[in-house]
């Protein structure tokens, strides 16, 4: 946490060689979103579909401030179970202010 909002830590590892024994895969689907087709106030919306309802109070100014930010990554990721909504802000070293959200009406 930072300033009470949640934070990302970024580590990056370079695989020099896939083991072909790999037995368990998840096939992942991801969506990067421009900001400026998400609306907040109070709900996050996308296209008018109410994506997050339950935003904690003492989050909601922040995601709002990112969301008017240019260098926002907003991302929507699925897998074979869930739907993840993730807003984050810049980097700052190797850390950035990250929030995430399960998706209910996923299936």
């Amino acid at each position: 946490m930072e300033n009470g909002f949640p934070v990302e830590i970024e580590r990056k590892f370079r695989v020099l060689c896939i083991p072909i024994n790999l037995q368990n895969n998840t096939h992942l689907r991801q969506w990067y979103i421009p900001s400026s087709m998400i609306e907040y106030n109070t709900k996050i919306t996308l296209n008018k579909l109410e994506l997050v309802s339950d935003v904690k109070a003492e989050w909601q100014s922040k995601i709002c401030e990112l969301i008017n930010l240019e260098n926002t990554t907003i991302r929507i990721r699925l897998d074979n179970e869930d739907a993840i909504l993730c807003i984050k802000g810049k980097s700052n070293g190797i850390s950035r202010i990250e929030f995430e959200w399960e998706l209910q009406n996923y299936r």
